[in-house]
């Protein structure tokens, strides 16, 4: 099975979201903070906080992607479809979130690897939000 390589989030945070979600900081710092918050909800299970914090197209996209009902339905569909050696990875929290300018950040895990495309990752099995921080 494909071990999970690398996670590209950018994250839409959109005026109409949720009062609980956070506002972004300006530049990389903003990035970095929204990105890491993104993939901590999502490891610990936490599918409506990550939603939260993801734009209306991409939210539609994960819900579509996975055909599932919901984005929080899709996003826990995808992740029962990462292996358990990737699951372990990313449930020790053992990542690191590198601004890539003010508007997207790479969440990866702490091995070799190179950034995928957003298309590539998706289709292989490897987390693929993409968005803007705003």
């Amino acid at each position: 099975m494909r071990v999970l390589l690398a996670v590209l989030a950018g994250l839409l945070i959109t005026s109409c979201g949720s009062n609980e979600a956070p506002v972004a900081k300006p530049g990389l710092d903003g990035a970095r903070d929204i990105a890491t918050a993104w993939y901590e909800a999502v490891v610990d299970g936490d599918a409506d906080g990550a939603c939260r914090l993801m734009s209306a197209s991409m939210r539609t996209k994960v819900t579509t992607d996975n055909q599932a009902s919901d984005c929080e339905n899709g996003i826990r569909q995808y992740f029962a479809t990462v292996d358990e050696t990737a699951k372990r990875q990313m449930q020790a929290k053992d990542f690191t979130v590198t601004p890539d300018g003010a508007n997207h950040a790479y969440v990866r895990i702490n091995r070799s690897w190179r950034a995928p495309t957003f298309e590539e990752s998706w289709a292989q099995g490897r987390w693929g939000i993409s968005g803007i921080i705003t």
